[in-house]
């Protein structure tokens, strides 16, 4: 068993030009676990970019995300696709992601 619990991350109302971050911890409950990989897919993927960084190999992991400098007004939504090697049997989780730049 594996964490995120998170459903849903809000960016929340943005304005151009600034710069929003969040978080996402991938922490494994029980075993070991193989390092995630992600994609931000979706209209968010637009003005969304991540960086997956490692915290205790094998037990936890943070995939950092930041609105992009030059975003266009607007509304983006998306999903955060978290998945591992088929091997590993741990299902793919995914956490919607919603932002909006003015």
């Amino acid at each position: 068993k594996y964490s995120p619990v998170t459903t849903q991350i809000a960016f929340g109302v943005v304005d151009q030009g600034k710069i929003v971050k969040r978080k996402l911890t991938v922490e494994s409950t029980g075993p070991v676990i193989p390092e995630p990989t992600f994609e931000i897919v979706g209209n968010a993927a637009k003005i969304i970019e991540g960086k997956l960084e490692t915290d205790t190999e094998g037990k936890k992991y943070v995939i950092r995300m930041a609105t992009k400098q030059g975003a266009e007004a607007g509304r983006y939504d998306g999903l955060l696709r978290v998945s591992f090697p088929a091997d590993a049997n741990i299902p793919t989780r995914e956490v919607i992601l919603k932002a909006l730049i003015r």
